[in-house]
This record gives C-alpha cells, structure tokens and sequence, in this order.
C-alpha cells in the first residue's frame, strides 16, 4: 500500500515481521531514553499523580490484597463513594490488574505503571499507521512523538486523562479495522476500547469519544472506499457500540449519580473558561521553555502568572506547553498539500483545527458552542485539557508528514516549512520583548534555535541526498526526535521531582518514617474501634491532606475536586487542605469546639502552628497539645462522640437552622439522635442505655451486635448515602438520616445483629428508578 492510499478502506493485514519487531524495539528504545530519570527512581511524578491518584491506587491495591471490598473509601472526608470516583482505578483493567499483582506498591512502580501509559499509546498510533501502510520511520516517528510530545509529557501527573489518551489510538484503529472489513473480532475490540475510554470519565475521554465517532462519520460520509462497504461494516459498528454501552454504562451511571449530588454537579461556562489556553502559549510549538514553565513559579511570566496577571485564568504553569519538537513541526507545513489530499487527512486538519479552538476556550465562540449544545461538555472545567487531543494530533499528522516527505522529498516545500519556522521563533522573541522577558527567555530562544537548526539541515540533507542514505538519514531523523523531546520535555519540575525536596513526597510512602503520622496510626490503634477517632490535618503540605489512606487512618478532610455537596456545606471542606488559609469553616462548624467535630468523632488535630491561630477562640478554652513534631503540633479532643453509640432520646433537626445559623438542638447528643422525620417507633422515655460492639469491621460492610434493653436508635457516625442498606436480624430496615450527615436504623428491644452494607450497584438503580419517577410524575 503506498502512502497516499491512506483514508482508503484498506488495512494492510500483512507487514514484513521484522519491520515490526524494529519498530516495536525502537519504540522501546525512544522510552527508555526518554523514561529513565523517573524508572531509575532518582525522581518522582509529583503533584496530583502523588497526592491524588497514587493514594487512589494504594487503598485499590490494599483492599484487594487483604480481602476488602474497595468500594466505600472510609479514609477521607470521613467516607466516600470511591467506586462513583473516576480516579479510583476499579473501572480501568491495566490498573485494576496492576493493583491485584502489586501485593504492596511503591513509588516506582506506580511510576512505571504511569509512564507505560504513552508508550502503550505510542504503540497503538505507531501500530495503526504501521498497519495502514506507512514507512516504519514514519510510523515510529509518530509513536515517539505521541509519548513525549505536548501535555502527555508535561502533564505525566495527570494519570487519568493520560489513561484516556492512551486508549484512543487503538480504538481508533479498532474503528478503522471494523469499517475497512467488518470484522466481528475488530468491533468486538472497539465496543470493548469504546467503553474503557467513556469508563475514563474525563474531560479527555469525552472528546476522545467525539473524536472516534466523527471519525466513523466521516469515514461514511467521505471516504468512496468505506461509502461502497458502509452495509457490511454497519452491524459491525452497532455491535461495537452495545459493547461500548455494556462496557461503560455502570461507571457512567454511578459518576452521574455521585455527582448530581456534589459540590459540582455542572461547571457554569465562566469558571470553565478560566481554565482556557491562552493564545500567547502556542509560542510553546516553537520553543517548551519560554516562558520558564519547568522552573519555579516566581520565575515564570506566562499567562497566566505574577508577572503577566488579570488574565481571568486559572491554569498551572505547565499546562499550556505545547511543544512536539521541531522535526514533526516542520514536517507538517512540507505535507499539509499531500495529507489533504486525502479524505482522512482533511477529517485530521479538521479535527485538529477543532481541538484547537476548543482548547482557547473563551478566546474564541466556538468552545460556548460546545459547552451549550454538546452533551457532557458543562460537566468539565478546564477546555485546556483538550491539549491532551492536541497531542495525539500532532503525533498522527507528524507521522503521516513523514511518510510523505521520505517517499517525495520537496526542498520547495522545506524552504516554506523554514520560513514559518523562523516566523514563530522571531514572534516568540517579539513577545518576550513586549513583557520585558527578553534576556530572561534568551537561553530558551537560543536553544530552541539549534534545536531547528539540526532539524532542519537534517531535513535538507535527506530531501537532497541520494536515494541509498535516505533510510540512514531517515532514522537519524527520528533519534533527533528522540534525543529533542527526552531534552526538552523531559524530566522538569512540573513532572519529576526528588521524593524529599521542596514538597516531601514520603509522606505518602508506607515504608517511611513520619514522626507525625506513626503517632496518630498508634493512637487511632489503640483506641477502640467504636471510639470516635478520626484526624484532622490542616494545612501541613500539599502531599499530606490524601496521606491517611496510606496509613489507615479516618480523615475529615482530604484531596479531591468532586466532594459531596452536603459534607463540603456542613463541614466546610474544600478541594484540598494543604495550607492553614484552605481551612474553611462554616456556620455548622465553626471551630473545632463545636457539636459536629465531635458528632465527626474528631479526636486529633494536626496543625502546622498553634492551633489558636486558626481558630482564635480556643485562645480562651485551649485544647490540649499533646505532642509536637517537626511538622504539627498535635491536639487532642477529649469531647469526640463514638462512631457507634445507641440513642434512647430522639429530637427533630431543623437542617437549614443548621447549616445557615448554626442552630443546634440543645440536648445531649450522647444519647439522644437528631433525626429530619419522625420515626416509625416510639422509645420508652425512660429507656435504659445499651451497648454495641463492632462484629465485623470492613470498607463496605459493617456489622454489629447492639443491645438496647427498650429498644432504641443505633447511631452510626459515618455518612449517609443512598447506596448503603441495613439489616436487622436478617430483615430489611431503613437508613435514618441522622445527626444531620449520619446515619441511624431504629432498634427493637434486646439484642439484635445490625448489618451496614454498601450496594453501590443496586442502590444506583434504584435511585435511578426513583429519579425517574418523580420526574414523570413533574411532568
């Protein structure tokens, strides 16, 4: 197959083996170089990798090792709904595996497990083109590109959106194979990659879905080739698409429901612009450190930043580089004429311009046509994210670039690509003068500058040499590429950092000493299990807030965007606690001598200066210090309440009293529970007290032997949930709201054997059900 048949319907089933075994070693190689900082373990992927998404993994991990469901998440904001959350992992096969063989993970593996994401996706693109019969330099060339081009590089941290990314290429391929011959082995794999991809449940995940079904379209609609096939290939796809819905129904369905009743339920178009590319950063296409965004923030000057400020954005420093390296930056102008030639190359240009201006968000009107017409759009808040999608473009137009150039080498063509080179590093040095930056940026301009030098003798040298050299000359091409892109979108501070540095990263590792936390691990043990013993850490760092899951223990608060919209109201918890300033407190929790911390079962508080100073009214009722490390003072909480405890008292809440004044009944919330309807049950006034003890102590199963004389109420302070069901005795009772987030069942006298159990999957059905009904019955 030559190259300019691509966007045809065919795939070439039959490649040369040991063209493949090269390219599959070079891609190997092209990693490892551009890898091994962080596989070496002389660095760490920082930021939301760490504080997110590896104590995500570790509780995954865990759960599985020791026989526990990792459904229900008790660590953080005192319980959550992990199996609802997309960064738990459960729903992805390669880290659910992962976490089944990974007995007891550490920081490289999880690292490793991470980077492995883009060169499985450089496999797949390389794989594809490969398969659709480009030159193996060329398909190479995009594999490389792929994995350590753009915000796959610069964005390592961000695991979830890197899982999403590395999904579409195969599915894309899937796609291509189904169409081309109506396989049923084919739509089978793309029903299945269809379904990962929405299981990802990110903002990458829905424009990788929109790309692959525009992609389906177009190959319809455009493309003669698939047009004349379109009967056989459509039951192929339908097939596909009830794969896909099987596949990503249950993870959607949950996301949707968890978060219809979080502090987010939809992102207004405002704070979703905030998250927009600015223009001024597609200068990174020419040079990644223009605007110094692998060193420290105070050094940085792009937008947005100190030194260029009033933008409206709120985007890390690191999300706009753009950059891919120069071979594939001036391949594209030399083959732009000859990919849209093609049916699928313009599908490319196309999706590629679209991308694009869904990335600049409220820089152009084409991202509010999305967020109001396209469905899942206003769910996200960062339209920046779709640099992801960029990514891939570039990497899949890089190879196909290419392949056109090493079968028809144009000088012509060159000498364009050249000139436009020379356009964007002039520009690049223009704006650096305009803000002043101009000696500050000079090393990265200078760089930059050889960098396309190279590129561009290379490239010269290839389009004039002779015919014999061009496969010499082709693969010092892509070692160029190699060796630019492990330079240049390498190992930064956005990306890997020492795991004791700045921000100390041990926290979250298992195996090392933490003066702080091993006090509060051998406190909590020591203290009974129906004990009120959850922590607090406030404003200790950012690896610290998400810290509890890696040692056991019950947090308050903790780090994460999506939070139950009740908790965050009551509470006050924000995104995360990584500073003293994020420690909002609210009318129902005013400060930490207040009935909801003890009703939390709050029994240490780890704060990084006098507590007082957070807090200024225990300056006059102090709680007691009883410890201080290098990092917290440590206090005690003497009033915290049981997590378990029987009421024989009941009263009426007033919620909204609550929440907006904070109005507490005046009563003694040691025997009597705070319920928002009256219950089924009538308790003696003078009822005795009782006891109950824990019989079985799991994530998403509770079970407990209760005595209550005259029966009662069994107060449990976990959150309440609509997914979790009780049992009493073997027969079904309802959950009480109690104690405004909490839960209680009603007890009859004697003894009983109480049941807590998560049932995320029927209990989302049946909220869905009743979802549904009211809404017929409103219509």
């Amino acid at each position: 197959m030559r190259a300019a048949d691509f966007g045809g319907a065919a795939i070439s089933p039959t490649r040369p083996l040991s063209a493949a075994l090269v390219l599959a070693l070079g891609l190997l190689f092209g990693w490892l170089a551009y890898a091994w900082p962080w596989l070496s373990g002389a660095v760490t992927i920082p930021w939301d990798a760490k504080s997110q998404f590896w104590p995500h993994f570790y509780f995954l991990s865990r759960s599985l090792a020791t026989g526990q469901s990792p459904f229900w998440m008790p660590g953080i904001f005192s319980g959550v709904a992990h199996i609802a959350d997309p960064q738990s992992f459960i729903f992805s096969p390669y880290f659910l595996a992962l976490a089944w063989l990974l007995v007891d993970p550490d920081f490289r593996a999880f690292d490793a497990a991470v980077l492995a994401l883009p060169l499985l996706g450089g496999a797949g693109l390389s794989a594809w083109l490969f398969a659709r019969g480009l030159l193996p330099h060329a398909a190479l060339l995009a594999g490389f590109v792929f994995l350590a081009g753009g915000s796959v590089a610069w964005r390592l941290q961000h695991v979830g959106q890197l899982h999403s990314l590395a999904v579409l290429p195969w599915l894309l391929f899937a796609l291509d194979r189904t169409i081309a011959s109506g396989s049923l082995r084919a739509a089978l794999a793309a029903g299945i990659l269809a379904g990962l991809l929405l299981a990802g449940r990110d903002q990458v995940a829905l424009l990788g879905a929109y790309l692959a079904a525009g992609f389906a379209l177009w190959r319809w609609l455009v493309d003669p080739l698939a047009r004349a096939a379109w009967r056989r290939s459509l039951g192929m796809l339908a097939l596909a698409a009830l794969f896909a819905l099987a596949a990503a129904a249950i993870p959607l369905l949950l996301s949707a429901l968890e978060a219809a009743r979080s502090n987010r339920p939809t992102i207004a178009l405002e704070d979703a612009g905030r998250g927009s590319l600015h223009p001024a950063l597609l200068f990174t296409l020419f040079t990644p450190h223009l605007f110094g965004s692998a060193g420290p923030m105070a050094d940085f000057w792009g937008p947005p930043s100190f030194a260029w400020p009033d933008t409206g954005l709120f985007l890390a420093q690191n999300m706009g580089v753009l950059y891919f390296g120069w071979v594939g930056l001036l391949l594209i102008p030399t083959g732009f004429s000859a990919i849209a030639q093609r049916p699928f190359g313009k599908f490319v240009w196309i999706s590629t311009l679209l991308i694009l201006l869904y990335a600049l968000g409220w820089y152009t009107p084409f991202f509010e046509i999305c967020y109001r017409f396209l469905p899942g759009v206003d769910l996200f808040r960062r339209p920046a994210d779709a640099t992801f999608l960029l990514a891939f473009l570039f990497a899949l137009v890089s190879g196909l670039a290419c392949d056109a150039f090493l079968r028809d080498p144009r000088p012509r063509n060159l000498r364009l690509a050249v000139l436009l080179g020379l356009v964007g590093l002039s520009g690049a040095a223009i704006l650096a003068g305009w803000r002043g930056r101009l000696v500050q940026a000079a090393p990265a301009l200078f760089e930059a500058c050889l960098w396309f030098a190279l590129a561009s003798a290379l490239l010269f040298a290839l389009a004039r040499g002779a015919p014999r050299r061009r496969a010499l000359l082709a693969s010092a091409l892509v070692l160029l590429t190699i060796l630019e892109l492990a330079r240049n979108n390498g190992l930064n501070g956005a990306t890997g950092l020492p795991v004791k540095g700045e921000v100390d990263w041990s926290v979250l590792d298992p195996r090392a000493p933490e003066p702080t936390l091993d006090l509060l691990s051998r406190l909590a043990q020591a203290a009974a299990p129906e004990a009120g013993r959850r922590v607090e850490l406030v404003g200790l760092g950012y690896a610290w807030p998400n810290a509890p899951l890696i040692r056991g223990l019950d947090h308050t608060l903790g780090h994460n965007p999506l939070r139950p919209a009740d908790y965050v109201a009551a509470v006050g918890a924000e995104d995360t606690i990584a500073t003293p300033e994020q420690r909002r407190f609210t009318p129902a929790f005013p400060g930490w001598r207040t009935p909801l911390a003890d009703l939390l079962g709050l029994r240490w508080i780890a704060t990084p200066l006098p507590i007082e100073r957070l807090d200024p009214t225990l300056a006059y009722s102090p709680l007691p210090l009883i410890a201080r490390t290098e990092s917290a003072f440590i206090y005690a909480r003497e009033s915290a309440l049981p997590r378990l405890f029987i009421a024989t008292r009941w009263t009426l809440l007033d919620r909204e009293a609550v929440l907006r004044f904070g109005r507490w009944p005046e009563v003694d919330l040691t025997t009597t529970v705070l319920l928002e309807e009256p219950p089924a049950i009538r308790v003696a006034p003078n009822a005795r007290s009782g006891t109950t003890r824990f019989v079985r102590l799991g994530n998403d199963e509770l079970v407990i032997e209760a005595f209550a004389p005259d029966g009662g109420f069994l107060v449990l302070h976990d959150p309440w949930h609509p997914w979790w069901c009780a049992e009493i005795d073997g027969q079904s009772v309802p959950i009480l709201r109690a104690n405004l987030l909490f839960r209680a069942v009603a007890l009859p006298p004697g003894r009983s054997l109480v049941r807590f159990r998560f049932t995320p999957l029927s209990g989302a059905f049946s909220e869905l059900r009743e979802r549904v009904l009211r809404r017929l019955e409103h219509s």
